[in-house]
């Protein structure tokens, strides 16, 4: 065997640089608090741990995507919120309607309701229209479409008093006919002038009529979107412009009793029909926080499995860096000896 000073400076920086790749390594898990190789330490288990991860991240991404749909559902709820309050107060202030009523009041009402309840029906989440169907990219009611909804229902109404009195006096149309109007339809002349028939769905909205359902888990949806068609919101809209839209300061008393009972009816009736959806928004609300509670149960399972194959022991890493660390210094202060010496030392 051959002795150099080249030999005796290799072997010591051969093993200095193993001793700090160790030392880096450790430090490296403790820091981490993972094992640096998870393929070299765990071997054939690899496989369980990647698939633990995958469905751990899985079980965090639903939740994330739970949060959006609870989102959207406290939007549509806050819509329905408005919308409900609104019909309820114009609903109270109709009740005992006399000739003294200020009319103008009323009248403004109904026209602000309208505004309002539009806004609310246009209400948006994440750049979709919750009110759309599952048409989400469009705004259920446009202003150009109630413009032009409004100008028929003017024509509409001017032709039904027409033929009804033979005149253009509104004043003149009686209780029997104007309650026949909102209802069912008046018929004169073979004709049937009905004042509904502008708040149909293929009519009244933009929106679709279809829903669009949200994964909450894996075995579980909820819709996650109403239509603008329900017929709750065109029951109140189609009060609020009986109120706003048919001059009920012009028309005599029975005429007028015969608006104010069927707006009351369907103000009322639309109202309930708004606080049955929020009942229903509710429900799914609690679906969501069941759904989450079992994805947060089953995702803490994951981490543990995960846990338990991947993380190192704290303590025992800690002690192997101090161990590794004092061999390391001691390594040096060697090397710096031998380095000192020469093959004259040795011989």
């Amino acid at each position: 065997m051959s002795i150099s000073t080249l030999s005796f400076n290799t072997s010591t920086r051969v093993s200095l640089q193993r001793l700090q790749s160790q030392v880096n390594d450790a430090t490296q898990e403790l820091n981490s608090g993972r094992h640096l190789d998870i393929g070299k330490t765990l071997g054939r288990l690899t496989g369980s741990a990647v698939s633990a991860r995958a469905q751990e991240n899985s079980f965090k991404e639903q939740q994330a995507s739970n949060g959006l749909v609870i989102t959207r559902l406290k939007n549509i709820d806050a819509s329905l919120a408005t919308i409900s309050e609104g019909a309820e107060s114009l609903a109270n202030n109709l009740i005992g309607v006399s000739v003294a009523t200020n009319f103008d009041t009323l009248i403004n009402e109904a026209k602000s309701g309208l505004q309002t309840m539009t806004g609310a029906l246009n209400a948006t989440g994440d750049g979709q229209y919750l009110f759309g169907g599952d048409n989400t990219d469009a705004a259920p009611i446009t202003t150009t479409a109630s413009a032009a909804r409004a100008t028929r229902l003017a024509s509409e109404f001017n032709a039904f008093v027409l033929a009804a009195t033979g005149g253009t006096d509104a004043s003149q149309v009686s209780g029997t006919d104007m309650a026949d109007y909102l209802g069912g339809g008046s018929v004169k002349g073979g004709v049937t002038y009905k004042f509904s028939d502008e708040f149909q769905a293929a009519s009244w909205t933009a929106a679709s009529s279809g829903t669009i359902d949200s994964r909450i888990s894996k075995t579980e949806t909820v819709t996650s979107s109403l239509s603008a068609n329900n017929s709750a919101f065109s029951n109140i809209a189609e009060a609020y412009t009986m109120i706003a839209s048919l001059g009920i300061d012009t028309l005599n008393a029975d005429a007028r009793k015969a608006v104010t009972d069927k707006a009351t009816l369907l103000l009322k009736g639309g109202g309930d029909q708004a606080t049955t959806l929020r009942a229903d928004v509710g429900t799914k609300l609690k679906r969501i926080d069941g759904a989450n509670a079992e994805l947060q149960r089953q995702q803490d399972i994951m981490a543990a499995t995960v846990s338990g194959l991947e993380e190192v022991d704290i303590t025992e890493v800690s002690l192997r860096v101090n161990a590794l660390s004092t061999q390391l210094q001691a390594a040096y202060s060697v090397t710096g000896k031998i380095q000192g010496l020469s093959i004259l030392d040795y011989i």
